[in-house]
């Protein structure tokens, strides 16, 4: 029983450094609900049941397709490389609808925007520390002679709702959208779900001016929602 209860402890205190690290602003997204318990029971899971996988090296190879033109048999011979096996899956599964999806849509990636990321604040973090947010395209692409930033999201199943969208919206464009070199832009975010109860994959997207961008008062009410979900699982975590 002694050992079991070192080996949650530690396992908690993980959780809880997890907690302490916001994700991207799409992942970040997913846990924000306009509810106090769903955004708590949100955070829980993602502190207790983190993702068993990551999906960096499908981004980087939809990126080389977009931004330096690599061909589809060159982009299969690097989704077939990828070591985890559930990984690999999904950048086969999404690898060829994605470079189609480019193809037809004449996607021009802008390699000098490789890499390019910024942050956003959320608010106070239970140890009084400013949180932040990554928020980073996937790639940059040049669209009706414009600046357009592109997110993509290969997961399985897009769960986001439309409250959910509107909120990574407003942070785009609050974070992105009104710097100089995006001024007058638009941002993209393609999205690579399962049909339901297939492994076959397909594209949705939206623009992030699509949603009406929340006000200042509707956000502060989100982050604040989210710090007291923040502090309500991690002193449950830790047993306080």
């Amino acid at each position: 029983m002694r050992r079991t209860g070192v080996i949650r402890m530690k396992h908690n205190e993980q959780a809880v450094k997890r907690l302490m690290r916001p994700p991207s602003v799409a992942n970040w997204t997913r846990h924000n609900f306009r509810r106090l318990d769903d955004t708590r029971r949100g955070l829980l899971r993602f502190a207790t049941v983190p993702p068993i996988h990551s999906l960096a090296e499908v981004y980087s190879i939809c990126e080389a397709i977009v931004t330096d033109q690599i061909s589809l048999d060159q982009a299969l011979k690097c989704a077939i490389s990828i070591a985890h096996p559930v990984t690999r899956k999904a950048a086969i599964q999404i690898i060829p609808i994605f470079f189609n999806h480019a193809q037809n849509n004449s996607l021009d990636g802008i390699s000098a925007f490789k890499g390019f990321n910024t942050s956003y604040p959320i608010g106070r973090a239970p140890d009084g520390k400013t949180m932040v947010i990554p928020v980073s395209p996937t790639f940059t692409i040049l669209e009706n002679g414009l600046l357009t930033p592109v997110f993509l999201i290969a997961w399985s199943t897009l769960s986001l709702n439309d409250y959910q969208k509107q909120l990574m919206s407003t942070i785009i464009c609050n974070a992105i959208l009104t710097q100089q070199d995006f001024s007058d832009s638009d941002a993209l975010v393609i999205c690579t779900p399962k049909y339901k109860s297939t492994e076959v994959r397909h594209i949705r997207s939206w623009k992030a001016r699509d949603y009406a961008v929340l006000t200042d008062d509707q956000l502060q009410d989100q982050f604040l929602r989210y710090g007291t979900a923040l502090a309500d699982v991690m002193r449950t975590l830790r047993g306080e």
